[in-house]
Order: structure tokens, then C-alpha cells, then sequence
């Protein structure tokens, strides 16, 4: 719901929260003070008298007339005098016992009659008036109202210059008084504004008017004092075209690569290098741009640290002598990794190193730096091979659901690894191969059902909770090898186990993500296609 949705009571609601929510506001009783016309005074022995009002902060109240101002301007959709029309109509249609009744529409025209004194077009007096001349009581000004008073410095001073109608008198006396006299006027108006909106409060608790949770709940002020917003930022060559952000969240805009901490680093030159893998003969496995990201010396060695795809920083120290550099010495390898995406990244690039024999830091097409890389057991490669597929089935359910699951950690088994690839191939909408049965279903008394239901569910791969869509399962020759009469059901349902074919399946898709035609081919069902598993031989879904 918008603020264009909103109707005029729930908009006022709004204005009313914003204006409660001032600080000066915030104590009522403080707020009705500033109302109240006062001031003291004290005699001199010669006759002449000293007066005394006390003020805010012109700045600070300045900010508390401003929010008040809509509920006073009649082209506003909050003006008082709209918003107490619709509120007469919905309590007149209201069904409330009649005492309840009676006392509300009392209240409300006590509440008219209030806001009926606030016009700032006007020259109402509220608590005082003035007028001025010279001692010879020549040049004497018309008495001028203090709502004069109030509307010139709200409009000539604050929010217009040039002023028109009555208001105009406001400006035969010094700004001072003007603002003096738009203390209490605003004062009295911005807790006119509270009274409604406690009132507006106890019509929705009786039920004679729905207040919408937004007007209640949607914060209606800045309480920081300074923004924090997680992003993306994206950049390009110069001249390129600004993108449609109609794009899907995550995707780069055409023509923008995703700003990376690698990237900020490497706009300072001197932190340029390239991470370059090579095979045993010298050709080039992969190159990335990495960045140096630390530098520091101790011990007559420099160390330094270089930030690769973002995730794997790796340390080297040399001895110093000058301009001279030698006895390098591999320090350490550490990795960034706080979600799946960077623990995918980290998966993919560790794999290209075990594919790799030697790895060198390149610094202005020269190598600063080579490492040897020890061979990989065969056992290693399939553990890698194997989380790969894992974190790529995590990263892609995240993108169909739009949702951040915790990073991977701790063991699984082969039957998670093949409930997440089957969740993966659900929630991007394919049919796929599920399980060979049998399957347990109720259905109408003597009747095979063309599909079973299955309710959404979680399920754990390691340590991650994932989630898994509803789906459906079918076999067009699944016949029921139990039938059992489901006890007391009205209408009467049977309790069936239902089988397929040998060397069948059932398969399964998620209905709320894809339409199945009828009369598709089983047998085009995707299939799980995992690495180090054969999903003939392999049961799922039981």
C-alpha cells in the first residue's frame, strides 16, 4: 500500500505521528504550555513595567509549525476540515451501541468546534491582539489578531515571502512578536492534532473505523543520524548508457561489472598485480586481476598480501636490502568467506589451483613472485568436485528464492546432496526424476489419483536449513498396491500405497513455479546428474 492508496484518515494519521514524534511535541503538557498565552512581569518605582515571554528556539519550532502546516492549508488532503467529514461518515455508519454512539458524535463536534478556530486566512483572535502608534498617539496601526500574527511569520518569514489577505497586517510589527504569537498558535494546533489522533485511536479500537497498519506502523521521522543501506554498486566506462534497473537484484546492468574491493584496490596503480596459473609445460591455466592489500615490514622482511577474486588473500615475506628482494617465503593463505557465493568462489579457484603446478604474482607484465603448488591427491579432486556441486546447488536455490541461506558448513551425506540437487532443479521450474516409490496417498474412495501432494518442507545439507517448494508427483502407470478405507472420512477416502513399473520413477515439479501440460513424456524428466553418484541405483524421496 502507497501513500496515494491511503485514504484521507490513515493520511492524517500519518501527519499526526510525524507531528507527535517532534521533540517539542513529545511532552504534551510542555506542548500545551507553549499554548497558553502568559507572560510575567515586574514594576519599576517610576511606573514603568518590565514583561517577560518566555520562547523556544525559533529553529527548533520552525521545524514543528512546518509539520503542522498540511492540517491547516483547505488543498490539502489532511486539512481538519475533510478529515473530520469522512471520520462524521464512517461513525454515523458505524455499528456501535447507541451511549457509545452518542458520546463519540459528541466528542467529534467538541472537535470541530476546536479546529473550527484555526484558519490562518482569518484575523481570529485566540488569546490576544495588538496594536501599535507613536507616544503622541499618532501612526497608530489596526488592532491585528495573533492568528495574524502566527499566519505572517509562518508565511513571510518561514515558508513564502510575499503575503496576501489578512496576513499581511501580521508584518506592521517586528519579527518577534510575530513569532511569539505563532509559538502559541502552532502550539495549540499541534496539540489539537494529538487530541484526533487519540480520538481516531479509540475509533478503531470500538471498531467504528479501520485504521490501516501502515498509518500506524510505517516510521514517520529519520531517527539516525546517518544512513547505512547494503548494495551493489556497479560501474562502467565513461559514456556508457545509465542502465534500466528493471534488472533482476543481482544481475549487472549491460555494459556494468559489479564493484568489487579488488577492483577499489587496483584504482590505485600501485597496487596492481595479476595471479597467473601455469601446468606443468608452462601453459596458462587462468589469470585473475587481484590487488595487493597490505603491506608492512618486520623483522628486515617485507610482507605482502595480495586479495584475490575477494575471497583468498595469500601473504609473502622477503628479505629487504634496499632496493633488493630475495628468499621469498610463502606466509599464509586465508580466505574471505561469509557466504555461498564467496565460498563458491573459493571452490572454483582452489580447484584451479590443484589443477595447476606452479602460480606466479605478475606486476607490470614482469613476475614478482612464483609458487610451486603440490600435487593433489585423486581423493582431494572428487572432495572438491563434490562441494563445488554442492555450494552451485545453494547458490542457484538462493537465486530462485531470493534468499540469503546461512553458508555451508559441517558434512553430509550422499542422500542431501541429492535432495538439494533435486530442490535446485524444482525451484527453477523442471521436471524432475524423484523416486521409484512406493508413495502413500489419500484419495476419493476408489479412485487412483492422477498426482500426490507434498507439502513444503526444510531440509538440512551440513549445518544449512534449505527450502524445499511444494511439489507434485506423477506417473501416468502408477497403480495402488494397498487399499485401505480411511476411518470415518465424510466424503469417504481410501488410504493407498501406490507403485510404478519397475525400473520407473515418479516424477515431480512445483506447481506454483511451472504448468505441466498434459500428456508429457516421463522419460524427459531431468536427471540428477551428480558427480561420484549413480542416481540409477539410487533411491530418493521415500
Amino acid at each position: 500500500m502507497t501513500a496515494q492508496t491511503l485514504d484521507f484518515i490513515d493520511l492524517f494519521v500519518l501527519r499526526a505521528r510525524r507531528i507527535g514524534a517532534h521533540s517539542m511535541a513529545k511532552d504534551r503538557a510542555a506542548l500545551r504550555q507553549l499554548g497558553q498565552f502568559t507572560m510575567s512581569g515586574t514594576i519599576a518605582l517610576d511606573g514603568t513595567m518590565e514583561m517577560t515571554r518566555s520562547l523556544p528556539e525559533e529553529e527548533v519550532f520552525e521545524s514543528l509549525a512546518a509539520r503542522v502546516r498540511p492540517l491547516l492549508v483547505k488543498t490539502e488532503s489532511v486539512h481538519h476540515g475533510a478529515v473530520l467529514d469522512v471520520i462524521e461518515d464512517k461513525l454515523l455508519s458505524a455499528d456501535l451501541p447507541s451511549d457509545d454512539k452518542s458520546a463519540l458524535t459528541e466528542d467529534l463536534a467538541t472537535l470541530r468546534e476546536d479546529w473550527s478556530r484555526f484558519d490562518t486566512d482569518s484575523d481570529t483572535v485566540l488569546g490576544f491582539s495588538m496594536q501599535s502608534s507613536l507616544l503622541d498617539g499618532t501612526e497608530a496601526t489596526p488592532q491585528v489578531s495573533d492568528t495574524q500574527l502566527a499566519s505572517a511569520w509562518l508565511y513571510g518569514d518561514v515558508v513564502h515571502v510575499d503575503l496576501r489577505g489578512k496576513k499581511t497586517d501580521g508584518q506592521l510589527f517586528p519579527v518577534k512578536e510575530r513569532f511569539a504569537a505563532a509559538v502559541m498558535y502552532f502550539s495549540l494546533v499541534a496539540d489539537l492534532a494529538l487530541t484526533t489522533l487519540d480520538y481516531l485511536k479509540v475509533l478503531d479500537k470500538l471498531g467504528a473505523l479501520a485504521l490501516s497498519p501502515q498509518a500506524l506502523d510505517e516510521p514517520v521521522v529519520v531517527a539516525a543520524s546517518e544512513l547505512v543501506d547494503t548494495a551493489s554498486a556497479f560501474i562502467a566506462d565513461v559514456g556508457t548508457p545509465a542502465p534500466d534497473l528493471s534488472v533482476s537484484a543481482g544481475d549487472a546492468p549491460e555494459g556494468f561489472k559489479q564493484l568489487t574491493v579488488v577492483d577499489v584496490l587496483r584504482m590505485d596503480p600501485r597496487n596492481e598485480v595479476d595471479f597467473v596459473l601455469e601446468d606443468e609445460t608452462g601453459q596458462q591455466v587462468a589469470s585473475y586481476a587481484a590487488a595487493v592489500s597490505n603491506r608492512r615490514q618486520a623483522d628486515g622482511r617485507l610482507f605482502w598480501s595480495a586479495l584475490i577474486e575477494n575471497v583468498l588473500e595469500i601473504e609473502l615475506s622477503f628479505s629487504a636490502s634496499g632496493e633488493t628482494l630475495a628468499d621469498g617465503r610463502l606466509e599464509n593463505v586465508g580466505a574471505h568467506t561469509e557466504s555461498n557465493s564467496t565460498l563458491l568462489t573459493e571452490a572454483e579457484l582452489q580447484q584451479q589451483l590443484a589443477s595447476s603446478s606452479r602460480a606466479s604474482f605478475v606486476v607490470t607484465g614482469l613476475p614478482f613472485a612464483t609458487l610451486g603448488i603440490p600435487d593433489v591427491t585423486e581423493g582431494a579432486v572428487a572432495a572438491r568436485e563434490v562441494e563445488l556441486e554442492t555450494l552451485r546447488d545453494l547458490v542457484a536455490i538462493e537465486k530462485a528464492t531470493q534468499t540469503n541461506l546461512s553458508p555451508l558448513h559441517g558434512s553430509y551425506t550422499n542422500s542431501a546432496r541429492v535432495e538439494l540437487r533435486v530442490a535446485r532443479l524444482l525451484w527453477e521450474g523442471k521436471i524432475v526424476r524423484f523416486t521409484p516409490g512406493p508413495l502413500s496417498a489419500v484419495a476419493a474412495s476408489r479412485t487412483i489419483p492422477e498426482v500426490v501432494l507434498r507439502s513444503e518442507r526444510m531440509f538440512t545439507v551440513g549445518q544449512v536449513e534449505v527450502p524445499f517448494p511444494r511439489v507434485l508427483l506423477h506417473h501416468p502407470d502408477a497403480h495402488a498396491t494397498s487399499v485401505t478405507p480411511t476411518p470415518e472420512s465424510n466424503p469417504s477416502t481410501d488410504d493407498l500405497v501406490l507403485v510404478v513399473p519397475e525400473g520407473e520413477v515418479f516424477v515431480a515439479w512445483a506447481p506454483d513455479l511451472v504448468t505441466v501440460q498434459p500428456g508429457f513424456e516421463v522419460s524427459s524428466a531431468s536427471r540428477w546428474n551428480l558427480s561420484h553418484l549413480d542416481d540409477a541405483n539410487y533411491e530418493f524421496g521415500n
